[in-house]
């Protein structure tokens, strides 16, 4: 699963508009993401688990995406990822 990415930035940055100004998708986005995930169009394979959190002004989610297969990371799949960030 970690080549395949489910929704692309834009549509990442709708799911958060949508949660933020719909407090009933927001609350199905928090109870049952499969479900509302599909209907806005987002179909996430059977076998494949999704989890919503939410962070507060005192606790933040740090994410750590699945390694690939072989353990080992490209510089280019690192760029991918990354978005460019340093740390």
């Amino acid at each position: 699963m970690a080549d395949t990415e489910f929704l692309s930035r834009a549509g990442y940055a709708k799911l958060i508009a949508k949660a933020w100004s719909d407090e009933t998708f927001k609350h199905r986005l928090m109870t049952d993401p499969t479900d509302a995930l599909a209907d806005i169009g987002v179909a996430i394979p059977d076998g494949v688990q999704v989890q919503v959190l939410q962070d507060t002004s005192d606790k933040m989610h740090l994410v750590l995406p699945a390694a690939p297969d072989n353990g080992s990371v490209k510089d280019q799949e690192l760029e991918r990822i990354s978005g460019g960030m340093t740390v």
